[in-house]
């Protein structure tokens, strides 16, 4: 089955659609802000807490140097960052 539609018709339906379109537009503008902002809030935490697992592994490692070199007798050299 065949519909005609007006041109009258086609172009109300038209800036319905237009209309639509430009609120789901800035709902999806808004939306992707938030998720932006917690994304970024989230790779500042993990990089903050990487920082923080690399300065263990150094101060483990030095620890760890000091102590091989007291029980076997070695000048040790330790460096501060």
């Amino acid at each position: 089955m065949l519909v005609s539609i007006s041109a009258r018709q086609l172009k109300k339906r038209s800036n319905l659609l237009s209309g639509m379109q430009a609120v789901l537009v800035r709902i999806s503008a808004r939306l992707l802000k938030e998720t932006l902002q917690y994304t970024d809030e989230r790779a500042k935490l993990e990089g903050e807490l990487l920082d923080g697992v690399d300065v263990v592994k150094c101060m483990t490692w030095e620890v760890r140097n000091i102590l091989l070199c007291t029980m076997c007798n070695i000048p040790c050299v330790t460096y501060h960052v």
